[in-house]
C-alpha cells in the first residue's frame, strides 16, 4: 500500500493488516503510544482509523510522539493514527509485523481490486480467533463452532435441503486448533520434512554412539599392558576402575559441548539462508540439546566402564596373556558395533544419494526459457495513481525507455512472472 502523510510523513510503501475491533482485546496487546482499535472504529459509519506498528514508528518516526492524530492516505483514503501497538507484538502469524493495522470495515476502501467482501456470502477470506471461555474445553468449542456452521449452511439452501444435502452438510466439520504459538506458514511447510529429518539425525547420533563406543573399546584394548603393570605395582581394581570411567566421561562431555556449539551455530546460518522473519527468533530447543548432552554423556560411562570394568578384573600374574574367552567377547562386541554402523549408515547414504540427484535435477529442468542475463521487477500503475485509460501509454513508455538503457538487449511486459511459478 502506498501510504503519505504530510510533507513531514512521507513513507512510500507500507503493509496493512486489516481486522476486527476486538483484535487487539482478545489478543491481550497493550499499546505503547495512544490507544488501540475498539469496537466502534470497525463499522463503515465509523472515522477511519488505524494503529501503527513499533516497528514503522521507530525506522519512519524515529519514535516520535506526534505521529499520534496524523492522518495516511491509503489509496486515496486518509486514516488518523491512534495509536501504535506494543514493541513486542507482530501480529497472529509469525512473520515480518505490518506496517498499520485497520478495520476491516474499510476492506473496499484498502482493497481496491476486489469487490467489497463484506456482505458475500460465498467467499471466505478471514481467519477466526477465539479465546475459551473458563471452564470451556476446545472439543465443546468446536462441537458449538460446528453446529453454528450447519445452521449457517442450512440457512443458505432452499427451504427443504435435499437429503444428499443435508447429508453433505452435516459431513462437513470444523477443527478447532490452539492458538498460543500463532499461525505459521513456515510450520506448516516445514514440520513434515523436519520430522523426517528428525529421524535421520536419530540414525546418525546412534551411528556416531556406535562409532565411540568402537573407538573406546579399542582403546581399552590397546591399554592392557598398562593395565597390567599398574595392578602389579598395587593399584586398586576400584583405582583403575575410576581413572578409566572419568577419562570416558571427559571425552564425551567434551564432544557434547562440541556438539551443542555447532548446533547453535549452524541452526543460526540456516536462518540466514532460509530468509526467516525477523520475528522468527531461531535458536536450537533446549530439550534436545539437554537430551544430546545427556546421550553423550551416558555413552561415555556404558561404554566406558564395560572395559574398564572386565579389565580392572585381570590378575596381573596371567602377563599378557589374556583369557580367550575375554578376548573373544571383547573383538565380538567390536565387529558387532561396526556391522551396526554400517547398516545403519548404508540406508542414510543411498537416501542423501538420491536427494542430491534429486535437487540436481529440478536445477537443470528445462522450464522453456533461457535463464541467463535475465532481471524481473514489478510495478503497480494502481498505487502510482494511474487510471484504467492511462495503462496502454505507462506500460508502452516504461517498456521504450527501459529497452533504450544501455546493457539493456530487450525488455517485455507479462501480466505474471517466471518468478511466480
Amino acid at each position: 500500500m502506498h501510504v503519505t502523510g504530510d510533507s513531514d510523513t512521507q513513507v512510500g510503501y507500507a503493509s496493512v493488516h486489516l481486522v476486527s475491533g476486538n483484535y487487539f482485546d482478545v489478543l491481550g496487546v497493550n499499546s505503547a503510544a495512544g490507544r488501540l482499535l475498539r469496537d466502534f472504529d470497525d463499522t463503515p459509519a465509523s472515522t477511519p482509523v488505524g494503529v501503527m506498528s513499533y516497528g514503522l514508528w521507530k525506522t519512519r518516526f524515529h519514535l516520535d510522539p506526534a505521529i499520534l492524530g496524523k492522518t495516511v492516505i491509503l489509496n486515496g483514503t486518509a486514516f488518523t493514527i491512534v495509536g501504535v501497538a506494543d514493541g513486542s507484538f507482530f501480529g497472529e502469524r509469525i512473520r515480518r509485523s505490518p506496517d498499520l493495522w485497520l478495520p476491516l470495515s474499510f476492506q473496499p476502501q484498502i482493497m481496491i481490486r476486489e469487490p467489497s467482501l463484506l456482505h458475500a456470502l460465498d467467499t471466505y477470506w478471514l481467519n477466526c480467533m477465539g479465546r475459551l471461555k473458563p471452564g470451556v474445553t476446545l472439543k465443546a468449542a468446536q462441537v458449538a463452532a460446528t453446529a453454528r456452521l450447519h445452521s449457517f449452511y442450512l440457512a443458505q439452501t432452499a427451504t427443504h435441503p435435499s437429503a444428499d444435502a443435508h447429508q453433505k452438510i452435516e459431513r462437513v466439520q470444523i477443527t478447532l486448533k490452539p492458538g498460543g504459538s500463532g499461525i505459521s506458514g513456515i510450520r506448516y511447510l516445514y514440520s513434515k520434512p523436519l520430522g523426517v529429518l528428525m529421524a535421520v539425525v536419530a540414525l546418525v547420533l546412534l551411528i556416531a554412539c556406535a562409532n565411540i563406543a568402537t573407538l573406546l573399546l579399542a582403546r581399552a584394548t590397546a591399554r592392557r599392558p598398562e593395565f597390567l603393570c599398574r595392578l602389579a605395582l598395587g593399584a586398586s581394581q576400584t583405582r583403575l576402575l575410576r581413572q578409566v570411567l572419568t577419562e570416558s566421561i571427559v571425552l564425551a562431555l567434551i564432544g557434547g559441548l562440541a556438539g551443542m556449539v555447532f548446533a547453535w551455530w549452524s541452526v543460526k546460518t540456516l536462518a540466514l539462508l532460509l530468509h526467516f522473519a525477523p520475528v522468527v527468533k531461531v535458536k536450537p530447543d533446549t530439550a534436545v540439546l539437554a537430551f544430546t548432552l545427556v546421550l553423550s554423556i551416558a555413552t561415555g560411562i556404558l561404554f566406558g566402564i564395560i572395559p574398564a570394568w572386565k579389565f580392572s578384573r585381570l590378575d596381573p600374574r596371567v602377563g599378557n596373556a589374556a583369557p580367550v574367552s575375554w578376548r573373544t567377547r571383547l573383538f565380538g562386541s567390536t565387529q558387532s558395533l561396526i556391522a551396526a554402523q554400517i547398516a545403519l549408515a548404508l540406508p542414510l547414504l543411498v537416501a542423501a544419494g538420491l536427494l542430491t540427484h534429486s535437487l540436481v535435477a529440478l536445477e537443470r529442468q528445462n522450464i522453456g526459457f533461457t535463464r541467463d542475463h535475465i532481471l524481473l521487477m514489478r510495478t503497480d500503475a494502481d498505487l502510482a495513481g494511474y487510471q484504467l485509460t492511462q495503462y496502454a501509454a505507462l506500460y508502452s513508455s516504461i517498456t521504450d525507455r527501459i529497452s533504450q538503457l544501455p546493457g539493456v538487449r530487450s525488455a517485455t511486459l507479462a501480466r505474471f512472472s517466471p518468478s511466480r511459478y
